[in-house]
């Protein structure tokens, strides 16, 4: 039985996929491991997981950009994403509408912390965006949980 990956009109090989995302195959090959993907040689990808990398991708390198205009420098005697996580997380929740924080990892390996809003709201008390030389990313409810998997 062949793998769904393999199948489907519309389908892609990931050196097409990197070219259309225009990054290297190399980082593409990389991404796709931090999605648990195995990849091999002249593998495809059917149109509905295409447009799944690609969600990943985008969203993913829009996470990095953002933790390259906060925290263009990364101090090497940073504390522990945990420890900072946990000194911060009750502060943080006592800021309106925050329902979770939590450690994240961008496509590229760096560590954040991911703080998740019930709903964003013009007027409410601000989540910081860099605490104790990590980034901090809000999301709206899970919105994109795949792109930032937990970890850290």
């Amino acid at each position: 039985m062949e793998d769904d990956l393999t199948i489907g009109t519309g389908a892609r090989t990931v050196g097409q996929l990197a070219e259309e995302l225009s990054i290297p195959i190399d980082d593409l090959t990389k991404y796709l491991k931090r999605m648990s993907v195995r990849v091999a040689d002249g593998m495809t990808l059917n149109e509905l997981h295409a447009e799944q990398v690609r969600r990943f991708v985008r969203r993913g390198l829009e996470v990095v950009a953002e933790l390259d205009r906060l925290v263009p420098t990364i101090a090497a005697d940073r504390p522990r994403l945990k420890e900072v996580i946990e000194r911060h997380e009750r502060t943080l929740h006592t800021l309106a509408l925050v329902q979770g924080v939590s450690p994240g990892t961008d496509i590229q390996g760096r560590p954040f912390i991911l703080v998740s809003v019930y709903e964003d709201v013009d007027g409410s008390p601000q989540v910081p965006r860099v605490i104790e030389g990590y980034g901090v990313i809000v999301i709206l409810g899970t919105g994109i949980a795949t792109a930032c998997r937990g970890g850290g």
